[in-house]
């Protein structure tokens, strides 16, 4: 499975269990990064649940993409999504 696919799908069974959840995803072929730019913060950071399902799933594509970065973001805080950002919610 592609790096691409299983962030995909990581997206949408994370929606279903985050129904509150935005995801904005978008990969940059310059850079070689995808960025998951993820919201609301307010909710997120209060769901601790929330975080570890995330920082579990960044360690898990460490592992099977070694040569990959993803990055993650809370809303605005480290960068902001693109326009050319898919956006994922309910």
């Amino acid at each position: 499975m592609t790096i691409n696919q299983r962030i995909k799908d990581w997206i949408f069974i994370t929606l279903d269990k985050y129904p509150w959840l935005t995801i904005k995803y978008e990969f940059n072929n310059h850079r070689n990064i995808h960025y998951l730019n993820v919201l609301p913060a307010a909710k997120i950071n209060i769901s601790a649940e929330y975080c570890k399902d995330e920082n579990d799933f960044s360690l898990g594509l460490e592992y099977l993409y070694p040569n990959e970065t993803v990055l993650f973001s809370t809303e605005n805080s480290i960068f902001p999504a693109s326009s050319d950002a898919m956006i994922y919610s309910n």
